[in-house]
């Protein structure tokens, strides 16, 4: 079981299974289920099944520094301010088009841009600059957004391509 959650006040328990392949777990394929505890008595609430049809196992050729330095040249074309932290992770993650948007000042913009609806295996980079939203004022979001603000990157295994990414939200922001 990769994910338990209580919730005390109607007494609702969760459990997540995820399908792992390589010892890496693909939340995109899991069993969810769900159940309340009445009187000392579990009572089914829902099982939901995902089935991940479009999941591609592929190869690992990229090494993880590889994938670092791919991720690294990329935020230095967004930003100059300094990276104060980056890591990678094995992950599978669905292609998206995160990074196509800060590339072409696109924050705001729904469904302009689709990506293939796959999933791949990937390093998960996380680029951190230590900077905040409050840093910068409403009035230079977009420059945040670009230059400043921390991201996931997505970098394919196999061809080391960025297939995504997303926004790292600060815990104290």
């Amino acid at each position: 079981m990769d994910y338990y959650f209580e919730n005390q006040k109607s007494n609702l328990l969760i459990a997540n299974f995820y399908k792992y392949y390589d010892n890496i777990p693909n939340k995109y394929e899991s069993y969810y289920i769900s159940f309340f505890v009445i009187n000392g008595e579990a009572k089914l609430n829902s099982v939901i099944i995902s089935k991940d049809f479009n999941f591609q196992n592929n190869e690992l050729i990229i090494s993880s520094d590889e994938a670092i330095n791919i991720a690294k040249n990329k935020e230095n074309e967004f930003s100059d301010y300094e990276i104060t932290n980056i890591n990678s992770e094995l992950a599978f993650e669905k292609m998206n088009a995160y990074i196509y948007k800060i590339e072409n000042d696109k924050f705001d913009e729904e469904d302009f841009y689709v990506t293939d609806d796959v999933t791949r295996k990937v390093w998960k980079i996380k680029v951190e600059h230590g900077l905040l939203a409050k840093d910068f004022g409403i009035e230079r979001k977009n420059e945040y957004l670009k230059e400043g603000m921390s991201k996931y990157y997505y970098v394919d295994v196999t061809t080391g391509e960025i297939i995504g990414g997303e926004r790292v939200i600060p815990s104290n922001n």
